[in-house]
């Protein structure tokens, strides 16, 4: 007969799992929404930039985002302002946003004169909305004059 052994105890070898907390999650949102690189990230709780990809994945993409967003919805209040920085913010905009790019200056000779033109390149379905864009300008400077 033999004799039936007892299933051996497991043995652990090295660090304990880590298992993140609800604050370390919220932590590592708002860090990473305000840019802080995933290595620094680690750093800061305690972990190897690896462990922070693999168990806070959601929360590095949803602080980005979140971030993202707020900036987004700011930069488009200031755009759609009538602040001072408005311009600069609707041409920071339109860049980005809307795939404008930047006017190339171009030497025209009329009538022997030298003069500077500016050429904006835009795409064809955006030529209607800069028309009326202009219109509305020109509209409001007659009011002013």
């Amino acid at each position: 007969m033999s004799a039936k052994k007892s299933p051996a105890k497991k043995r652990t070898v090295g660090r304990p799992q880590y298992v993140p907390t609800d604050e370390m999650r919220k932590q590592v949102e708002l860090l990473s929404g305000i840019g802080v690189p995933i290595e620094q990230i680690g750093l800061i709780i305690g972990i190897d930039k690896k462990t922070v990809q693999k168990h806070y994945r959601d929360e590095l993409d949803v602080g980005q985002a979140k971030a993202m967003s707020r900036v987004s919805k700011r930069l488009f209040e200031i755009a759609t302002g009538d602040g001072r920085d408005s311009l600069t913010a609707c041409i920071f905009w339109l860049k980005c946003r809307a795939g404008w790019k930047p006017p190339a200056e171009v030497e025209v000779n009329i009538d022997n004169s030298n003069k500077t033109a500016t050429v904006i390149n835009l795409p064809a379905e955006q030529e209607d909305a800069l028309k009326r864009v202009i219109e509305d300008a020109q509209q409001r400077v007659k009011r002013i004059t």
